[in-house]
């Protein structure tokens, strides 16, 4: 999954104190789309820097351990177009490397194919006479 978009704040709180906490245990658990909250109340008693930042390491941490956490895969659509000719070539490689397909229809249809299945496709190229025609939608 993509990392790359990643976000914190300590929003009102010392510098570095609580987001930077809280993002290094998403980053430590690799979690991608996650968002984690953590309110604090104050009931009189400062905490020092080493406090604060221990505080929402743990209550983060904590909330990690204790939820569900679900793996998706990203999926790609691409589209195919082909000869009629090349037809039953392509429902094999299809079913060889477990495409799944849709609008299956004269000369096109769209494929499913996992991003860590990117390989694949230049195996079903193989299959497919015109290999011009393979193009992300």
């Amino acid at each position: 999954m993509d990392s790359s978009i990643q976000k914190s704040s300590d929003d009102g709180e010392p510098s570095s104190t609580s987001g930077k906490p809280i993002l290094n245990q998403i980053k430590i658990n690799d979690l991608t789309n996650i968002l984690i909250v953590v309110i604090r109340y104050f009931w009189g008693k400062k905490l020092v820097i080493s406090g604060l930042i221990s505080a929402y390491k743990t209550s983060s941490n904590e909330l990690i351990k204790k939820c569900k956490i679900q793996s998706k895969e990203i999926i790609d659509i691409y589209k195919i177009e082909f000869e009629e000719s090349n037809k039953h070539n392509l429902l094999n490689a299809l079913k060889k490397n477990n495409f799944k397909h849709e609008n299956l229809n004269q000369g096109a249809c769209n494929i499913h194919v996992k991003r860590s299945y990117s390989k694949s496709l230049e195996n079903l190229n193989i299959f497919l006479t015109n290999k011009k025609y393979l193009t992300s939608e």
